[in-house]
């Protein structure tokens, strides 16, 4: 549930704040380790922007913002299911 609440934070308003969104649901925003290192990454590139544990998707990020928002889907290559991607 709290993944979802962070897509679907992406998906309408372009950013979160994963601190915040831990707490509503009990739980420390530092536990995303492997996710914070694929967000560096999109860092570098431009796409995001990471203040703390804020992030935010730049103008130039915003074509994109279906590739971070999967970056905290963890159905993602695991299921026989097929998700459209962006390409």
């Amino acid at each position: 549930r709290m993944r979802r609440r962070i897509i679907e934070s992406f998906m309408c308003t372009m950013q979160a704040d994963l601190a915040a969104i831990a707490d509503e649901y009990g739980l420390t925003g530092r536990r995303f380790g492997p996710e914070r290192v694929r967000l560096q990454q999109m860092a570098r590139d431009g796409v995001v922007e990471i203040s703390g544990e804020h992030v935010r998707l730049t103008e130039v990020g915003r074509p994109f913002v279906r590739a971070v928002a999967a970056v905290f889907d963890t159905y993602i290559g695991t299921g026989a299911a097929k998700h459209s991607r962006a390409v």
